[in-house]
């Protein structure tokens, strides 16, 4: 777990350091975003590695993670190595069981996510956030600077 109390204003934020940390990633991750009761962020953690089209996790896991970080709030988000960021009935069920079982530990889930190439989509709503345009997506970049993330910084 990292984490250096910035505040996290908005999803894009969390999915921009997803999208950094899963851009090349070819097995479905699960990660957890950890805030205070401001909203600044603790740290993050991998709750489940799986395989390309599933990650199995316990909620139990991701509630200890969460209560270990001190979170009072929390973001989740995981990616689909297949291409599409279409939520399956099981990410919906998986979300509300996370849903539900954060509550019963006092950390509000305030959203869950999925990641596919550039796209990042709202499992609750079905709105897509922009963190890269897809036109300028040729490989791993950075969403704030555009520079390959295999090159130097520059």
């Amino acid at each position: 777990m990292a984490g250096d109390g910035l505040p996290i204003g908005r999803p894009t934020d969390v999915a921009v350091h997803a999208y950094l940390e899963l851009a090349e990633e070819r097995n479905e991750v699960l990660l957890g975003y950890w805030l205070d009761s401001n909203q600044r962020l603790l740290g993050y953690d991998r709750i489940a590695y799986g395989g390309e089209t599933t990650a199995s996790f316990s909620v139990n896991r991701a509630a200890r993670l969460g209560i270990a970080a001190g979170a009072s709030a929390a973001y989740f988000l995981h990616n689909h190595p297949t291409g599409t960021a279409e939520p399956s009935p099981n990410d919906i069920k998986s979300a509300d069981r996370i849903d539900q079982y954060m509550a019963n530990v006092d950390i509000l889930a305030l959203g869950h996510f999925i990641l596919a190439g550039t796209e990042v989509r709202n499992i609750r709503s079905g709105r897509t956030l922009d963190i890269v345009p897809a036109s300028d997506y040729t490989g791993a970049r950075c969403p704030n600077c555009n520079h390959r993330l295999e090159d130097p910084e520059p």
